[in-house]
């Protein structure tokens, strides 16, 4: 037995093919477990190697199908059923089993038990760590990472005020329009698109993405780390994205335009919902910004050599009459 434990453990090895080397351990254990049983002389002598036996299965179930589990399961109480009704037989065959022959059977059991649990433990572990890293990515796929890591540490209600910020929204002009022409899937995957490009330049600047809302695309700077250049990078992030609508409408061919409002002042941030968090905005400053973006006039961006040009003018002035 030793050596086809050791066998499956270098097969399990080299192939990590975790189930299948349960599986086989399990069903190499019920043969040898039944088989002692027989040989020792029934329930009296056997220790309960069959009791052992389903035991192990159902800790085994943790990693095998439930298909295998309820085979395995299944043999053990049909061998169990059998035995019993052959009890008196074998009982008879053997009034004492030698020291040598129970020693080999708790030390199969033993090892057996090893070769099952000692890689279930691991391969658990492992799920668990893995759960772990994704419910965290999960976690900072819909808050920022200032307020997941204060979620973790300390449940309960997150809310702030930040003094000094910038608000910003951005509308695609006409997308709704353009979505009652196009396909679902074509409509999703132009809109994703749009966004994830518009997620990149967010990064890029270290500001925050809160939310989409339909076609809209709400960003803030100082909140909810607080940063003395919130506005300026806030404009630069405005004239990145209309530059980047005109690339997309060159790459595309589409003519999509971009609506933007901007406005700096106080704001209240938190952490509302409990099935589904949401990081979210509130206040005069966050209204403004919207009422600007939804009544603005779209221009197309003019590109400029001047750096403090380029980020605080986004048209060519009115002529004056």
């Amino acid at each position: 037995m030793a050596a086809i434990y050791l066998t499956l453990t270098i097969f399990y090895i080299a192939s990590g093919k975790l189930e299948v080397f349960v599986t086989v351990i399990l069903w190499v254990s019920f043969v040898n477990n039944v088989a002692f049983h027989v040989v020792i002389g029934g329930f009296a002598w056997s220790g309960g190697a069959l009791a052992w036996g389903v035991l192990i299965t159902g800790t085994s179930a943790l990693v095998l199908s439930r298909r295998h589990t309820a085979a395995l399961g299944g043999s053990y109480l049909l061998a169990a059923v059998i035995l019993a009704f052959f009890e008196p037989n074998l009982q008879a065959s053997r009034q004492q089993p030698a020291v040598e022959l129970t020693t080999v059977v708790a030390m199969d059991m033993f090892v057996a038990s090893l070769m099952i649990l000692i890689p279930t433990i691991v391969i658990l572990v492992g799920q668990m760590v893995r759960e772990q890293v994704r419910a965290n990515s999960l976690l900072l796929n819909v808050l920022p990472k200032v307020i997941a890591d204060r979620l973790k540490e300390s449940p309960g209600v997150i809310a702030d005020s930040f003094e000094d910020c910038t608000v910003l929204f951005a509308d695609l002009v006409g997308f709704t329009e353009y979505a009652a022409t196009v396909a679902p899937e074509r409509l999703v995957a132009v809109l994703n698109l749009i966004f994830s490009r518009f997620d990149e330049l967010v990064g890029h600047r270290g500001a925050e993405k809160i939310k989409t809302i339909g076609d809209g695309y709400l960003v803030i700077a100082g909140a909810p780390e607080p940063r003395p250049d919130h506005v300026t990078t806030m404009c630069q992030l405005a004239l990145e994205m209309q530059e980047t609508i005109g690339k997309l409408n060159a790459e595309q061919g589409s003519d999509f335009r971009l609506r933007i409002g901007l406005n700096t002042g106080p704001v209240v941030a938190g952490v509302i919902g409990e099935s589904r968090f949401s990081y979210d905005l509130w206040g005069d400053t966050v209204n403004l910004a919207s009422r600007m973006q939804s009544r603005g006039q779209y221009r197309p961006p003019r590109r400029c050599t001047c750096e403090r040009e380029r980020v605080f003018t986004s048209s060519p002035p009115e002529s004056s009459t």
